[in-house]
């Protein structure tokens, strides 16, 4: 059995999330994880874990081997360009005001899973002519802005 090296992040609990990191053993990364994922037992859940074959790997920022993000953090993750996002609760999403229902929001899923979610609406594109605003927008974006809690700007590089 190889050792592996995971590092993990709980739900927010209530405000941040807490992170942990283990060294865990097995056949595999994938069943490593799966062993790591089963003892896991942070009262908030476990939000997102990565896997690398050694610590060294994870100080010098290379490449994980394995990694599990729950079903909302995985949806979050497959959006694209700059959106704006609202959370009623778990599981329940506003992106550009179009409501996303993830199934089961904390249900742990591998890069080849797929997530379950019912999306209600479409969004609204309003044609607008580019505004000499339009740049100091796209420059804002790239730092922190400070919003209402249930409210966050993303900015994804596509």
């Amino acid at each position: 059995m190889k050792k592996y090296f995971v590092v993990a992040n709980s739900f927010a609990a209530p405000f941040c999330s807490d992170t942990s990191t283990e060294f865990v053993s097995g056949n595999s990364p994938k069943e490593a994880m799966q062993k790591f994922m089963k003892k896991y037992d942070h009262p908030a859940g476990l939000y997102a874990a990565v896997m690398y074959n050694s610590s060294d790997d994870y100080h010098k920022n290379k490449k994980t081997i394995c990694r599990v993000l729950c079903a909302e953090a995985r949806f979050m993750e497959k959006q694209s360009g700059a959106y704006t996002v609202r959370k009623e609760q778990r599981g329940v999403i506003y992106i550009n005001d179009v409501k996303h229902t993830i199934k089961d929001p904390t249900k742990l899923l591998f890069d080849d899973e797929k997530i379950d979610v019912v999306t209600e609406g479409q969004p609204v594109a309003k044609k607008r002519k580019s505004t000499a605003d339009d740049k100091e927008v796209a420059s804002l974006l790239g730092q922190c802005l400070t919003l209402p809690t249930e409210y966050a700007i993303v900015c994804v590089k596509q």
